[in-house]
C-alpha cells in the first residue's frame, strides 16, 4: 500500500470510530429524554456523525479533478455543520441559565444568523476561492478569508460567557458546578 492510501484508511478508520462513539451517546441520550434538551443535543449528534461522514467523503474525493462539484458540495455542507454545532450548543447551554436566552423565535432565528451567514459565504466562496476553494487538481485549499468560518467558535464563547455570568446568579453549588463545566 502506498502511503498516501494507508494514511487515507487510518484517517477513514479514526472518522468511523467517532462515528461509532458519536451515535452511542446519542442513543443513551434517546434514554434519557428531555424535551427542550433532547432537541439541542440530538441535533449536535446528528450535525457531528453528518460532519464525519462528510469528512470521509471528502478523503475520497479531494485531489479528483472529475469530482469538483461533489468536492464543493461536500465542503460547503461539511464547514456549515461547524456554525450550526455551536449555536445548537449554545442553545443546548441555555437550558441551564438562571434567564431565558430566547424569548421569542425571532431571537433564537438571529441568534442563528452567524451561522446562516456563513453558509452563504461558503456557497459564494465555491465561485470566488474566499474562504476555501479547489484547484484545477481537484484539490482543496483555504481561502484569505478562512477566519471567517471560525464564527462557530464565537458561539462557544459566548456559551461559556453567558455560564460564568450566570454563575454569578445562582445560589446552589450544584448549579455554580454545572455552569462551571458549561464555561
Amino acid at each position: 500500500m502506498t502511503q498516501r492510501l494507508e494514511h487515507m484508511v487510518t484517517y477513514i478508520e479514526a472518522q468511523f470510530l467517532c462515528i461509532i462513539f458519536l451515535s452511542t451517546l446519542f442513543m443513551l441520550n434517546l434514554k434519557h429524554w428531555r424535551p427542550r434538551v433532547l432537541n439541542s443535543l440530538s441535533l449536535i449528534y446528528i450535525l457531528t456523525i453528518l460532519s464525519s461522514l462528510l469528512d470521509i467523503a471528502w478523503s475520497l474525493v479531494d485531489g479528483k479533478p472529475d469530482l469538483v462539484i461533489l468536492n464543493h458540495i461536500i465542503n460547503i455542507v461539511h464547514l456549515s455543520c461547524f456554525g450550526f454545532i455551536g449555536f445548537f450548543w449554545m442553545d443546548h447551554c441555555s437550558t441551564l441559565y438562571p434567564f431565558q436566552l430566547w424569548k421569542s423565535r425571532w431571537h433564537r432565528f438571529t441568534g442563528m444568523l452567524p451561522a446562516i451567514t456563513t453558509t452563504i459565504l461558503l456557497a459564494i466562496s465555491s465561485r470566488t476561492g474566499w474562504i476555501y476553494g479547489i484547484d484545477r487538481d481537484g484539490t482543496y485549499y483555504r481561502g484569505p478569508y478562512y477566519f471567517i468560518q471560525m464564527l462557530a467558535y464565537a458561539y462557544l464563547v459566548t456559551a461559556s460567557l453567558l455560564a460564568l455570568q450566570s454563575k454569578r446568579q445562582v445560589e446552589f453549588a450544584i448549579e455554580k458546578k454545572k455552569l462551571s463545566a458549561v464555561a
